[in-house]
């Protein structure tokens, strides 16, 4: 999702409380070392790890009421997608600031988890 966006007064993720976030995205990717090493160490240090990635999920949508999202449109492949970008206090142990990235394609109004990383 590279560059930020404009935010146009700092709302929430429109339809944030429908969002849809695999849980397979958050078990087998972010969280576990042998997919995203860099990830899970993060992730880890968080308080977060595969037998837990629930508690990420609920973390997520609890901070996706509020945290603003910055929104920017992009064209791929011939499509109109919505992009979006949140940045959130995520953690168990420790928190940090992380970028969670969304999309929402052209012919739905339910945006999708895409990945989410420290926000540097």
């Amino acid at each position: 999702m590279g560059g930020r966006g404009s935010s146009s007064g700092a709302k929430p993720l429109p339809n944030g409380k429908h969002a849809e976030i695999a849980r397979n995205k958050l078990k087998n990717y972010l969280l576990n070392p042998s997919k995203s090493p860099g990830k899970a160490k993060f992730f880890n240090s968080l308080g977060y790890n595969m037998r837990n990635f629930r508690r990420l999920e609920s973390d997520i949508r609890k901070e996706l009421k509020t945290a603003p999202a910055v929104s920017r449109i992009e064209n791929r492949y011939g499509h109109t997608v919505k992009a979006y970008e949140v940045t959130m206090p995520l953690g168990i142990n420790r928190k940090a600031m992380v970028l969670t990235a969304w999309q929402r394609d052209e012919s739905s109004k339910i945006p999708r988890f895409i990945t989410a990383y420290p926000d540097r």
